[in-house]
């Protein structure tokens, strides 16, 4: 079994995915990341392979691991844990605080 592999599909979508949870259009991703619009957009639509520089510009600029972008997000369990992982990442310590007691608060109510 491979540990690592290059699917562009699965970055576009981390990315694309990512930066519409964050409320962010490609223009301000491009503004954020120093690229241009057209290498962003033409990006998501998987008209653009982009080089590991880029993907690091994408992933300082969405405040994110770069590991989330290509889908190896440590101790990964599923798409959902990542993608909760990768909006994790930035918050302060308030809302992280307020997080871990809206979680406890949904285990206390199922049990």
């Amino acid at each position: 079994m491979e540990r690592y592999n290059l699917d562009y599909g699965k970055i576009v979508e981390n990315v694309k995915s990512l930066r519409k949870l964050k409320g962010m259009s490609q223009m301000e991703l491009s503004e954020r990341a120093d690229l241009s619009l057209n290498t962003i957009s033409r990006f998501e639509i998987n008209q653009k392979q982009i080089n590991l520089q880029t993907l690091i510009k994408i992933a300082n600029a969405l405040d994110v691991d770069v590991n989330y972008l290509l889908g190896h997000a440590p101790g990964e369990v599923g798409q959902q844990d990542s993608l909760i992982s990768g909006l994790i990442v930035g918050l302060d310590k308030k809302d992280k605080e307020l997080l871990i007691s809206i979680i406890t608060a949904i285990r206390t109510h199922r049990i």
